[in-house]
């Protein structure tokens, strides 16, 4: 069956809406299901917290009473005096305990205590002996249902736990009444979002405890929800998702999700009305149905517009090829639709009017394009003469790798003529090594720019036949080629043998200063601390004053020295560390007490938080991670105010041990975080809380990756900084 024009468009147009309907749809469907899981694991969660909380409220309870039992002798009177007086502040400290009451084995009242005091001897009472009594007496701590005061309605259980001897009978119990009206109060603090809320039932579905006093008072049975039945019986595993939303109390639709508390076979609820609880999904679910009824009358507008812009030109061309197969000539197509199909027109036009003038606009247009052609062939060998004059090395690979064309300055660099490398891979005549290894031109053909950091550490090597080696700086860059070979890349290199040979002088010159310079600063310091002591009572205190003075000042430019020798061994790459597992901790606190005099001095307080959980050891270099940490903490009392804080906390993931060093400092401008970790460079803020020449972090940070670790910073101005670095565990390959 033939289909016209605008049927097939009306035909795409109605499957595009289709495809993208199913699209959406499934969409929707996948983040629906990932939304409600969501919710249903946080309600989960704040259940299991508020169930913690129920846990440990019974536990504690459970304390008092067993401590109360510890104290109980039947042989005297004597005895009863003192458990009298332990249940009086039993009483007074656990506010939720009602009643408490010393049973013998028959279940006779030997001791009766209410917050208003002790009861006379001649008002106790017997128990009656029901099966929490009988758990006590068997040995373990029994628990009542919940049942409600007839007074006040406030629900109350009774906890019975066993008095056992000195040879492990039990010989009485003691019973705690506990009343549960504050039972709320213990979950008060579960909330998920601005209204869902926790709440609890009993074993057979009455509600204990609830934000509403009323509801709790009334003690409703909420059994007949699904997720309270389910949770109550255990087989909350085998609800849909539809069943965990029910019509609260309030008439609202909510979510809800818990757990059951197996000591007592409560369960702790948390319910949220829908409407916040997937608030998300209802926006979602608009506007796809928005966007899907949009898509529908825009694409239906659409393709009424289109197919009848389409097919209405198409058929009066169609009758004028009709009126030319007949031989009229003079035939003309009138279509103004300002598209390709009125310039179609037009040329039918013109082709069956003027068929000679159209031959030779033809020919015409055949002598432009051989002029087009010879221009862009002057062009490109205008291209080529550029390209050949440029003082930097240039070659071109295809995708295949192969040289497409390699300049002048290329072959002075290189030693190579273009004829020997031209369509050869390009790794298997320019040789490039680094550190005698092999490096492929894959490496450079997307590198688009170059930190000045890594540039002297991406060099490469070659062995020209003439120069010998010779030191290459490589960049590349993809371009675009004409021909049969569309893509490939442009490698542009020059000789930087002069720029390495000056970058060694410079390191030989600055170790070479510093060796000479560290002999003299040892020998000042060493006869200046002599002379201090051998004449501390000759010197008068302005000249104790300059003397020392003269020391700090040797000590300051020894220290600079012993940096500027790490700072050369970095950069020649000759700086080995010896790794050993260590005890990060024991390293940790010597280090702080090693600083405790200058922080003392300044009025800071220098904490270490200790980790909870054991710390595993580390895998590193003893004195120079030593250099690292002590470099950090120096900082940080040097840039804190006096009166300020620095804390040192630790912490550990499978992989690494972390080491955070906090102060509540001057901090550091949004502007100087990125360069903190570069040679030499200090603030013109951080100048204000010490002089230092900007090379401690700058060799901290290479210690730290030669640890196979990691450095960071965050800082606020005027509101202090954290300096973190994480170094590998020991048994961590």
């Amino acid at each position: 069956m033939k289909l016209s024009i605008r049927n097939k468009l009306l035909l795409s147009f109605t499957l595009v809406l289709l495809v993208s309907y199913f699209i959406q749809a499934l969409g929707f469907r996948v983040t629906e299901n990932s939304l409600k899981t969501q919710t249903s694991k946080l309600h989960l969660e704040k259940a299991q917290s508020a169930a913690a909380e129920i846990d440990a409220f019974l536990t504690k309870n459970e304390t008092d009473l067993l401590g109360i039992a510890t104290n109980f002798r039947e042989e005297s009177q004597s005895d009863y005096a003192q458990v009298n007086l332990i249940i009086s502040y039993v009483l007074q400290q656990n506010e939720f305990f009602k009643k408490i009451t010393v049973l013998t084995l028959s279940g006779r009242e030997l001791i009766k205590v209410d917050r208003f005091g002790q009861t006379p001897d001649d008002n106790l009472e017997f128990e009656i002996q029901t099966s929490p009594f009988q758990q006590a007496l068997s040995g373990s701590t029994g628990i009542s249902k919940v049942y409600f005061a007839e007074a006040t309605s406030i629900p109350q259980i009774d906890m019975f736990s066993p008095v056992f001897s000195t040879q492990g009978k039990v010989i009485a119990v003691v019973k705690g009444q506990i009343t549960l009206g504050r039972l709320w109060d213990l979950i008060a603090q579960v909330k998920v979002g601005e209204t869902g809320f926790a709440y609890i039932v009993d074993d057979e579905g009455r509600v204990i405890a609830h934000p509403s006093l009323e509801l709790v008072l009334r003690a409703p049975n909420f059994s007949d929800r699904k997720i309270v039945s389910s949770l109550l019986q255990g087989t909350q595993a085998s609800l849909s998702r539809e069943e965990f939303v029910y019509i609260n109390e309030d008439h609202l639709q909510v979510f809800s999700n818990g757990v059951r508390i197996p000591q007592v076979g409560w369960a702790v609820l948390v319910e949220q009305p829908t409407t916040q609880a997937f608030a998300q999904l209802n926006t979602l679910q608009n506007l796809f149905y928005t966007t899907l009824l949009g898509s529908f009358l825009l694409l239906l507008l659409v393709s009424l517009f289109l197919s009848e812009s389409f097919t209405r030109p198409i058929r009066v061309l169609e009758h004028a090829t009709d009126q030319l197969k007949q031989g009229q000539f003079d035939t003309n197509a009138q279509i103004h639709t300002g598209d390709e199909i009125e310039e179609l027109a037009n040329s039918f036009n013109i082709m069956a009017q003027r068929l000679k003038v159209t031959i030779d606009k033809l020919e015409h247009a055949l002598r432009q394009e051989e002029q087009l052609s010879a221009g862009l062939e002057r062009e490109k060998e205008q291209r080529e003469t550029l390209l050949q004059s440029l003082t930097d090395g240039v070659f071109a690979v295809d995708t295949k790798y192969r040289i497409l064309l390699f300049n002048k300055a290329a072959e002075s660099i290189t030693g190579f003529s273009s004829k020997d490398v031209i369509g050869k891979h390009a790794d298997e005549v320019l040789r490039f090594t680094r550190s005698g290894k092999r490096v492929s031109i894959l490496e450079y053909k997307n590198q688009r720019e170059q930190k000045e950091e890594d540039k002297r550490h991406s060099e490469v090597l070659i062995q020209t036949p003439d120069k010998g080696n010779v030191y290459l700086s490589l960049l590349g860059s993809p371009v675009t080629f004409e021909g049969p070979e569309e893509t490939g890349w442009i490698i542009t290199f020059h000789d930087v043998s002069q720029e390495r040979q000056l970058e060694e002088m410079k390191l030989d010159f600055v170790s070479m200063a510093a060796h000479e310079l560290r002999t003299p600063l040892t020998i000042i310091s060493g006869y200046m601390s002599v002379f201090m002591e051998e004449n501390k009572k000759k010197l008068t205190k302005d000249q104790k004053t300059l003397l020392n003075r003269v020391i700090i000042a040797a000590q300051q430019l020894s220290a600079l020295v012993e940096n500027l020798l790490n700072v050369s061994q970095i950069e020649r790459g000759s700086l080995t560390l010896s790794l050993l597992p260590i005890d990060w901790i024991s390293t940790v606190k010597k280090t702080i007490s090693d600083l405790t005099n200058r922080t003392e001095d300044k009025h800071l307080e220098l904490t270490f938080s200790e980790p909870q959980n054991p710390i595993p050891k580390v895998r590193a270099d003893k004195l120079r991670i030593l250099e690292v940490l002590h470099n950090l903490l120096s900082n940080a009392i040097s840039y804190t105010n006096p009166g300020g804080k620095v804390t040192v906390k630790i912490e550990t993931n499978p992989y690494e041990v972390i080491t955070h060093i906090t102060d509540s400092g001057i901090g550091i401008p949004k502007e100087a975080l990125p360069r903190l970790f570069t040679k030499f460079f200090v603030s013109s803020v951080l100048e204000q809380g010490s002089k230092g020449t900007g090379l401690g972090l700058y060799i901290s940070k290479a210690i730290i990756e030669m640890h196979h670790g990691r450095i960071w910073v965050q800082s606020e101005e005027g509101k202090g900084s954290t300096f973190s670095f994480a170094i590998p565990i020991a048994n961590n390959d």
